[in-house]
């Protein structure tokens, strides 16, 4: 694993035995005896001996465990969020962890490691930094308040300017709406803009034009050729979005 210049001021990338000033080392939760996590952020295995096909029982010296940098490009900044991984081997299964929710798990709150609903951050946005201090625990939406917070997002949909958007005319389903013989009284772009318009229910009209019911309010629906569309194909002319290159 190549190490940047930038990555070097940080302890996961010190794999030396010695311990580091202020380094506290504890069990990581499940995996007593065997793997240790320290405040620092750093991950060992211990001295153990494991079964082996061939060999029996077989010795395992300890040591610090390397870490895979993750990097999740976010398009909206044109930059990477960065995730720590480290794996451990236990009894032949492979266990794969962020290493600050280890961290927080031996440190603060053992029961971490076995809930989804909770995720660990780094509070300085700083995902190589994995010092206990610099680590907090918030659900997936208070993840998502954050991340609006320091603007790594776009707002949500219905805190932006909806003149921006333009109307999915690809997605609609065109229907008539017809007596009981057929004639056509009214055609819709959309059954939502029916719904829209007359009152009508959403659920109702999509069953009566799927054949389920025979009529909806007393009339007959039955879904329209897409040509009713054209109008608004021409006023909504489709667009490629360019995708933009990650960052070298």
């Amino acid at each position: 694993m190549s190490i940047s210049p930038q990555q070097k001021e940080y302890p996961y990338t010190n794999r030396g035995p010695a311990k580091l000033s202020g380094e506290l080392w504890k069990d990581i939760p499940g995996f007593e005896g065997s793997f240790q996590v320290s405040n620092m952020g750093r991950v060992r295995s211990l001295d153990r001996t494991v079964l082996h096909s061939r060999c029996g029982i077989q010795f395992v010296a300890g040591r610090i465990l390397s870490q895979k940098v993750k990097r999740h490009y976010n398009r909206f900044t044109n930059d990477f969020v960065i995730i720590l991984q480290v794996t451990l081997m236990l009894d032949n299964h492979r266990y794969e962890y962020g290493v600050r929710r280890l961290v927080y798990a031996a440190f603060k709150e053992s029961g971490l490691l076995k809930q989804s609903t909770r995720m660990a951050i780094a509070k300085d946005g700083d995902g190589y930094n994995n010092r206990l201090s610099n680590i907090e625990v918030m659900t997936n939406s208070g993840k998502q308040r954050l991340i609006m917070e320091r603007g790594r997002t776009a707002l949500v949909f219905a805190e932006r300017d909806h003149t921006q958007f333009k109307p999915t005319y690809a997605l609609w389903k065109p229907v008539h709406r017809c007596t009981s013989r057929g004639k056509i009284l009214a055609t819709y772009p959309s059954i939502m803009e029916a719904v829209r318009k007359e009152g009508f229910g959403e659920k109702g009209i999509i069953a009566a034009a799927k054949g389920r019911v025979k009529y909806y309010k007393g009339f007959k629906w039955r879904y329209a050729s897409r040509k009713v569309l054209e109008p608004f194909k021409k006023a909504y002319p489709l667009t490629i979005r360019k995708r933009q290159r990650r960052p070298e």
